[in-house]
């Protein structure tokens, strides 16, 4: 399998799980379940559009957790308007 299509399989998998979590989802344990770094991920889920953001204290309150425990708790959150990234065309022009 290409890089190519190993992103773009990894991007309709992250795709199906915004949608089965209602565009809310924590990164960090699909890192951990493929076997990929968390920072890869997050680029992943940034390439659809999503933003990384901490959690809010209602999911604090929801999860059960303590401030401090949910210091470095981040997920990925798909927001309306739909932004995606713009990239760079790095060619040179002649």
């Amino acid at each position: 399998m290409t890089p190519k299509a190993e992103e773009k399989l990894l991007c309709y998998m992250f795709t199906l799980c915004l949608i089965l979590d209602d565009f809310r989802i924590d990164p960090e344990p699909l890192a951990c379940d493929l076997g990929l770094t968390t920072r890869r991920v997050h680029n992943l889920f940034k390439a659809l559009g999503c933003k990384i953001m901490p959690i809010n204290k209602q999911e604090i309150e929801t999860l059960g957790l303590k401030i401090s425990q949910a210091k470095g708790i981040k997920r990925a959150v798909l927001t309306v308007p739909l932004k995606l990234p713009e990239y760079k065309d790095n060619r040179t022009k002649i």
